[in-house]
């Protein structure tokens, strides 16, 4: 549970370091080039980012049982493989397209397709076994 904190906290520190950062950069310095998109672009991450952050603390969080102090399950381990690790991918995809895009181009927004990119090779790659049958082993 101590490691789960740490890493909640570290993580929480990392999305408000790059949320100001994009804020400062790109709404104080570089006021001039902001647009519409800018502003819905940056809520639509934040929203994301704040949304799988919750969601991390909801995975990682003890359940107790019922009228008692005695523990029914750990909450997950946030290291584990699976889909808690997919979603650290997501959080560091958009910090880096924060960062990259207040800074450096436009053209890192792009980068948010390599979720759907990848989602749709998973799936690819899960579904074509299966859809091509059971394999037969054949005489030499």
């Amino acid at each position: 549970m101590a490691q789960n904190a740490k890493i909640l906290s570290d993580l929480q520190l990392q999305l408000g370091i790059a949320s100001l950062i994009y804020i400062i950069w790109r709404f104080a310095v570089r006021y001039s080039s902001i647009s519409i998109w800018h502003i819905v672009g940056f809520v639509l991450v934040e929203g994301s980012l704040f949304f799988i952050y919750t969601q991390l603390q909801a995975f990682s969080r003890p359940s107790y049982e019922t009228g008692s102090n005695v523990v029914r399950d750990g909450g997950a381990d946030l290291k584990s493989e699976g889909m808690i690790a997919y979603m650290f991918d997501v959080i560091y995809i958009g910090l880096f397209v924060l960062i990259t895009s207040a800074f450096i181009s436009d053209y890192f927004w792009w980068t948010f397709l390599v979720i759907p990119g990848y989602a749709v090779y998973k799936l690819w790659s899960q579904s074509t076994p299966v859809a091509k049958g059971p394999v037969k082993k054949g005489r030499k």
